[in-house]
């Protein structure tokens, strides 16, 4: 009797895994909707940034015509301020054509294309963690699962989904996990339509924001962690047209800054090369570690000194300490994984970190890290489930703890974005915390 009660409850149990398998997937995008909307639907509530850019990215006469074909060719053919992002312009056209200037319409917009982009995530991290030969099914499934969710309601990630001005950020993400999709699927069918899509929402990803410009360079991170052989001439030989993208809209890119003055190639004043290689390894460090630990974020984070001036002493500390855990990773990091995520960190943020001269006020911006955070991201989960020591039960408790730990500091960070009063309120507690102002007190 006891063997035939074991004997069934192993059928039941088979009988209703095979069930479940099928509809896995429907339940994990499910709670990958779910979650994420339920942690960031406070936005929903949110007005307009009126002095902190939506003034003008939003507000213009871009968005104002509406859709009559005069419009949408000064939208595709002209630069503005600085910028070209058409299909950003375009999105705000549309929505006001359709609501006018109400609030809601456009922060659920974003919402809506932020939820898009985490079952976007979600597949894209599936068929990275394809390579990985020593993963199971289940395994690649759980982490993608993580990973994703981790991407959903980090509040790192939370400024483009509350700011309708950063809105720009999550259709280029959009696209650009589009074009990885496309190539991931190229590298194991060969199929040149692939190679056609992938290019197609590439061109895409860059109407609507420039730093999609590094997507060329994406590709061989991918190339990497498949293994493929690099002395391939056909390797090189189908990355040319990419290049060449990439150069055309690098140009167009500075080009639309020297329209406003700015940029590379304009008269401003720039900060020392030396003093920019600091920038650099300083910004690698803050978007890294605050997409581990999310600590004294901040909506502007200002540069430490004024061209011209010194730094400050401890931004010395930056890029000693760059070098001395790139030495020791060199040495301890074998795995083709984990050095795929810390090249794809690093290639999607590079644009951003002022080696090239770019006209920001702020020297980092959480806005930036979008798409590089998932790099970090599967590192950490990666990680977790790697210590076989802990126990399955624990590591569960470990990412659930980690969610709800992130979950809850958004749920506060989203209402710092609520308008531009909340907004002003912070920037008080930052002039009155920044260490160059409070030298200039006790100098004066």
């Amino acid at each position: 009797m006891t063997e035939l009660t074991t004997t069934s409850k192993k059928i039941f149990h088979n009988l209703s895994t095979d069930f479940l398998n099928p509809w896995k997937d429907q339940i994990q995008s499910l709670v990958l909707f779910i979650v994420p909307f339920i942690v960031l639907q406070q936005s929903l509530h949110n007005s307009f940034q009126v002095y902190w850019d939506d003034h003008w990215v939003l507000f213009n006469t871009y968005t104002s015509d509406g859709l009559t074909i005069a419009n949408l060719k000064a939208i595709f053919s002209q630069f503005y301020n600085g910028q070209y992002s058409p299909l950003n312009q375009l999105y705000y056209t549309i929505i006001y054509s359709l609501f006018g200037y109400k609030p809601f319409y456009f922060h659920f917009s974003a919402l809506l294309i932020h939820l898009v982009n985490v079952q976007l995530v979600y597949r894209l991290v599936k068929s990275l963690l394809g390579f990985v030969k020593h993963l199971t099914t289940a395994q690649i499934s759980q982490q993608a699962f993580f990973v994703s969710l981790i991407f959903g309601i980090h509040p790192f990630l939370i400024e483009p989904v509350a700011w309708i001005s950063a809105s720009k950020i999550l259709i280029y993400a959009s696209f650009y996990i589009g074009a990885c999709l496309c190539y991931l699927n190229y590298i194991r069918s060969k199929k040149i339509s692939h190679l056609f899509g992938s290019a197609l929402f590439f061109l895409l990803s860059f109407g609507a924001k420039e730093q999609a410009v590094a997507f060329s360079l994406t590709l061989f991170t991918f190339d990497y962690l498949a293994g493929r052989n690099f002395k391939d001439k056909r390797l090189w030989i189908e990355k040319i047209p990419f290049l060449l993208l990439s150069l055309v809209l690098g140009l167009v890119t500075i080009m639309s800054q020297a329209d406003n003055g700015e940029g590379l190639i304009s008269m401003q004043k720039k900060y020392p090369f030396y003093q920019t290689l600091i920038f650099a390894s300083y910004c690698l460090f803050e978007y890294f570690v605050k997409c581990l630990i999310p600590i004294r974020l901040l909506y502007v984070y200002p540069f430490p000194n004024e061209i011209g001036k010194p730094l400050p002493n401890f931004f010395y500390f930056y890029p000693t300490v760059l070098l001395l855990l790139t030495a020791i990773g060199a040495k301890l990091i074998k795995d083709r994984f984990y050095i795929f995520c810390l090249l794809f960190f690093i290639v999607n943020i590079l644009l951003t970190i002022h080696i090239i001269p770019i006209s920001r006020f702020s020297i980092i911006s959480d806005r930036y890290v979008y798409i590089s955070s998932i790099g970090a991201f599967m590192i950490i989960v990666g990680l977790l489930f790697s210590i076989n020591t802990i126990g399955k039960k624990f590591q569960m408790m470990l990412l659930i703890g980690y969610v709800v730990l992130l979950s809850a500091y958004s749920t506060q960070r989203i209402k710092v974005w609520y308008n531009s009063d909340s907004l002003k309120k912070e920037l008080k507690q930052l002039i009155r915390n920044r260490p160059m102002d409070n030298q200039k007190k006790t100098n004066n």
